[in-house]
């Protein structure tokens, strides 16, 4: 078994290709087309093995999310089960591994509405939404910071479709009058 390529993004496990090769010990084909399971960590997919010169090959990929990012190579491994004609495999593993490593991701910050009176500033709610390369849903909720002038309040960003999305709202009283908008920032810390 063997798989290309080694390392993927995570929300595009799907990119790599796990090709399994059933070798018979005389050259023969295999006499037809027959499943074989490549377990991935603890993700696994199923190739269907057709008849080829010498045995034969089929491919599968996992499912995207399947795997979190991580710096240690998930082990690739599969056996052939054998059928009526062909004992069965010794187990086999990938020299390789599959590496996941993090997605990224951008965050943004809007407020609504944009304007409060002082005393009332907790009636504009600060919405972040964090949204990942591959278009994954965030894998849990975490917390988002948002920093409006001197004060901030945390956003709960749930999963959502593409990322994520969360709200929160600042203390009223906690910014005094101005003529000139507080400035509104965001950044997603990411996580493990």
């Amino acid at each position: 078994v063997s798989e290309s390529p080694t390392t993927v993004t995570y929300g595009n496990e799907s990119a790599s290709t796990f090709t399994v090769t059933v070798t018979t010990a005389h050259g023969e084909q295999m006499p037809f087309t027959e499943s074989v399971i490549v377990h991935v960590g603890a993700a696994s997919c199923t190739a269907s093995v057709a008849p080829a010169t010498g045995g034969g090959t089929g491919t599968c990929s996992i499912a995207n999310t399947a795997l979190g990012a991580s710096t240690t190579p998930y082990a690739v491994k599969t056996t052939y089960p054998g059928d009526a004609d062909l004992n069965a495999s010794a187990l086999t593993t990938a020299p390789t591994g599959l590496t996941v490593i993090k997605d990224n991701t951008s965050a943004t910050v809007s407020e609504s509405p944009t304007t409060v009176t002082y005393g009332n500033e907790s009636a504009s709610t600060f919405t972040v939404t964090v949204t990942t390369a591959h278009g994954e849903q965030m894998p849990f909720t975490e917390s988002v910071i948002v920093h409006v002038g001197s004060t901030s309040c945390t956003a709960s960003v749930a999963p959502a479709t593409g990322g994520g999305t969360g709200t929160c709202s600042i203390a009223n009283t906690a910014l005094g009058a101005s003529t000139t908008p507080y400035a509104v920032t965001t950044t997603y810390p990411g996580d493990a």
